[in-house]
């Protein structure tokens, strides 16, 4: 899209859900996040089903760090977590009852087993840190996609680079499968991994 177009589609009132996974694996590019944020556009993270193997907000999260970060400096683990909640809770006008904890919000969250026995005086003063490590089990950011420069590109076709990316996605899906200890919606375990 052009500048333009940007402007024309933020003035309206729309938004972007912008699903890392399926560009990745569809070689369809990488969304260009220094021109929206430029253009005042709000985004939210998601997950589809058109190439995306998994509905993982998390395994989402990752990979926006990986083709993102070292890119532009909109791209870290404290921007993943506020797109993937209070960000598309504002966009579809939910935000005065989800997205975050306050009083009076409905009780939703996925409880996040972080490996290890945490006492919060043992925890990063760096929420950056802390969403990273805890969160996504991430001790760095994730490396660039092999095939960053053909993926930026929009011209991604060797089976041998769609193949590296799709192997990529399916480690860190199934490492943070294991992480998702409980989900609770609107006050109501709707999941519990048994211990």
């Amino acid at each position: 899209m052009s500048d333009e177009e940007l402007a024309l589609v933020r003035d309206s009132g729309a938004a972007i859900a912008h699903c890392p996974t399926s560009n990745s694996l569809l070689g369809s590019g990488i969304m260009p996040l220094e021109r929206v944020k430029r253009s005042g556009m709000d985004y939210a993270l998601c997950t589809d089903v058109g190439a995306s193997p998994t509905t993982s907000l998390l395994c989402e999260m990752v990979q926006f760090l990986s083709v993102h970060s070292g890119r532009t400096g909109h791209a870290n683990a404290t921007e993943a977590l506020f797109r993937t909640t209070l960000a598309p809770a504002r966009m579809l006008g939910l935000d005065r009852r989800y997205g975050h904890f306050a009083p009076g919000k409905s009780l939703s969250f996925i409880e996040i087993d972080s490996g290890e026995t945490i006492d919060a005086a043992d925890l990063e003063p760096d929420p950056e840190a802390v969403i990273q490590r805890h969160v996504l089990g991430l001790s760095a950011l994730p490396a660039p996609p092999p095939a960053m420069p053909q993926l930026f590109k929009g011209n991604l076709t060797a089976p041998t680079e769609l193949a590296a990316l799709h192997t990529g996605v399916r480690i860190a899906m199934e490492r943070l499968k294991q992480k998702i200890r409980a989900v609770v919606v609107e006050g109501q375990c709707q999941f519990m991994r048994s211990p």
